[in-house]
């Protein structure tokens, strides 16, 4: 447009444009975790939107990686549980859409065997109090067949008088590793 001479402050439009940026939904797929393979891995994700495009917010999970198949009680809900057919370390996706971006995060599941144990208990005293050692194998498990993470073993050392039942009186954790 030219103009000529003064123009006049009432003759120039003006118009104020507001822009509505869509962001990405925020996904936390959860802390990692350890299972045995007869339990159901809760699955407790987070996902935040702002609310656009259309205040609709979609979830699927899915996996990503690991030795059997996963089937999820409810694949397409945010917060869900998992049973695995295998043992092993898996890698699990929580993906969200808002219908136009799209964001994911991951979560391992390491899924363990279940632990058997085979002890034996071999007094190692003949008096009161009645010290027992015990000894065995753990088969099973993970990541050694011969202990799992979280084993504990404890030795016992009982007291017993005529008018008493045997009663506990210590016990020492043995770490696992």
């Amino acid at each position: 447009m030219r103009a000529f001479g003064a123009v006049d402050p009432s003759d120039v439009a003006s118009s104020t444009f507001t822009i509505v940026q869509n962001l990405a939904p925020v996904v936390d797929a959860g802390p990692a975790r350890t299972i045995q393979i007869a339990q159901s891995a809760s699955l407790d994700g987070t996902v935040t939107d702002d609310g656009k495009p259309n205040g609709t917010v979609t979830y699927a999970w899915s996996k990503v990686s690991g030795p059997g198949t996963v089937t999820f009680s409810a694949a397409t809900a945010v917060d869900t549980g998992a049973t695995f057919s295998a043992a092993g370390v898996y890698v699990l996706n929580l993906n969200a859409s808002d219908g136009s971006l799209n964001a994911n995060d991951t979560v391992t599941v390491t899924v363990t065997e279940n632990l058997a144990v085979d002890a034996v208990a071999t007094p190692v005293s003949g008096t009161a109090p009645l010290a027992v050692q015990f000894t065995g194998t753990a088969t099973g498990g993970s990541p050694s067949p011969q202990r799992a993470p979280g084993l504990v073993a404890e030795y016992f050392d009982w007291a017993t008088t005529p008018s008493t039942l045997p009663t506990r009186r210590g016990g020492t954790p043995v770490p696992a590793g």
